[in-house]
């Protein structure tokens, strides 16, 4: 099981609220974000799918970081 920071909770929380907003704390502007921002706009679920989805696949990329990190001496 996964732990989550108090920022990520606070971001998922922001995306089931609001998906774009979730994206931005996790990704900041970018393309993640305009992508929620239309998926938002074609309906709510979308874009509470594609919010969780980028916030769980960042997570998992700096997990991914930090075990390199820990690996050099």
């Amino acid at each position: 099981m996964a732990e989550y920071t108090g920022w990520e909770i606070c971001a998922l929380i922001f995306a089931f609220l609001f998906p774009p907003l979730g994206v931005f704390m996790k990704r900041g502007c970018s393309v993640d974000l305009c992508i929620s921002i239309l998926f938002t706009i074609l309906g709510w679920l979308p874009g509470i799918i594609h919010a969780f989805y980028v916030i769980y696949k960042h997570r998992k990329f700096e997990e991914r970081v930090l075990e390199v990190y820990e690996e050099i001496p």
